[in-house]
């Protein structure tokens, strides 16, 4: 085993759960969706609406990244943009009936996907691996925003 080869492996395994996870919306009919809208109708179908403030806080990512993900599910008709009414410099994301149709369809991908993941795997080795990809998230953390 190459222990050089840990970013490399990382990597592939999002390349590979991201493509895997395309592949199996296309099958259900939906198109136009990549892995990066996923947190963002993830928190959605929790929180139903929210700012794009929140929304970054919330998934960890840099506002101008979440508006090209959201104009492009705006598009494609699963979310609508509406003013704060607490603040009207705001807006606030919501899903449409479309997006909060895809609910049971993200609930099974992500199901699948998990299983795929841990296949063959023990109890105690997913913890253990939990663990240690949480210790790399805090190790690269202390230099940079993630």
């Amino acid at each position: 085993m190459n222990e050089n080869a840990i970013i490399s492996n990382l990597s592939k395994i999002n390349r590979l759960i991201n493509h895997y996870i395309i592949e199996e919306l296309e099958k259900r009919g939906i198109f136009g969706i990549v892995a990066s809208h996923g947190s963002i109708l993830s928190m959605l179908f929790v929180r139903e609406h929210m700012t794009f403030t929140d929304l970054s806080l919330a998934i960890n990512r840099e506002k101008n990244t979440i508006t090209m993900l959201i104009r492009k599910l705006e598009e494609l008709g699963y979310v609508y943009l509406k003013k704060d009414p607490n603040d009207g410099r705001k807006k606030v994301i919501s899903l449409t009936v479309k997006g909060l149709a895809l609910k049971p369809d993200f609930m099974e991908i992500s199901r699948l996907a998990l299983e795929k993941v841990y296949e063959d795997f023990e109890q105690e080795e997913k913890l253990l691996l939990l663990e240690y990809l949480d210790k790399i998230l805090i190790n690269v953390s202390e230099s940079q925003e993630v």
